[in-house]
């Protein structure tokens, strides 16, 4: 079946918007904004991946190079699926991989935003990434 129109949309989109909310935040957002007792908006510049692990600028083009590997490859999974959950996880996936790679090639890190009580703060990048992983755990399990 392979990627659709429909797929290519929402990567399109999901892209997009991740990409002006880290915009807004980075122009607008110089102290944290408590938006309910448990949820902050903050600039957080992460140069780590997921949950500030691995913070060392020198890992800056790997990580890039794992996004391109990743995007690359589920486009080539893409091709054979015919799962229309499987391909919007992928389309997910892929979206929420190439916003945090563009930051951390202009960048050079990534912008993390939302704060949510204890957890690590994180952006729409990774929301995306966590929902299309999470599609195909699910998929996986139930199959």
């Amino acid at each position: 079946m392979a990627l659709k129109g429909q797929h290519f949309f929402a990567i399109v989109l999901v892209f997009l918007l991740d990409q002006v909310s880290k915009l807004l935040v980075k122009s607008f957002i110089s102290q944290p904004v408590e938006l309910l007792p448990f949820l902050k908006i903050l600039f957080v510049k992460n140069v780590g991946v997921s949950f500030g692990l691995l913070q060392y600028d020198v890992l800056r083009w790997l990580f890039v190079a794992i996004a391109v590997v990743v995007i690359v490859g589920l486009l080539q999974l893409a091709k054979k699926e015919r799962d229309g959950f499987v391909l919007s996880a992928y389309s997910l996936i892929i979206a929420g991989a190439a916003g945090n790679a563009l930051d951390r090639i202009i960048y050079g890190y990534v912008i993390d935003f939302v704060a949510i009580g204890w957890w690590p703060a994180f952006n729409g990048a990774d929301t995306a990434l966590t929902l299309g992983v999470l599609a195909l755990f699910y998929r996986s399990w139930h199959d």
